[in-house]
């Protein structure tokens, strides 16, 4: 029975390993496309593994994937969202510029 449980850890810590390998951490900053200043409080959104966040008071942000390419829904109260695709995920930032809406 212990040998069978060392096999069944074996195996568990392989596919782990195997799906921490595959995932990348993506990142970048969100910023008015006017004035350049940073955008704190965007919502970055990746709808395939519906999970998100949030920039920083420096418009920087972090969003960790585990997907070959990912859409990113960037948006901003008062602001046109945008949506970039990135395949693959690259290791530089992103530089997001959002303008402010038409009223």
């Amino acid at each position: 029975m212990s040998a069978m449980k060392n096999l069944f850890l074996l195996l568990s810590l392989i596919s782990v390993t195997g799906i921490c390998q595959r995932s990348k951490t993506i990142n970048g900053y969100v910023r008015d496309g006017v004035t350049g200043k940073p955008l704190a409080d965007a919502n970055i959104f990746m709808k395939s593994e519906n999970t998100g966040t949030t920039s920083d008071p420096n418009g920087f942000f972090e969003l960790l994937v585990s997907t070959d390419s990912c859409r990113l829904l960037i948006s901003f109260v008062g602001y046109s969202a945008k949506q970039i695709t990135l395949a693959p995920p690259r290791d530089v930032p992103i530089h997001v510029e959002l303008y402010p809406e038409d009223k």
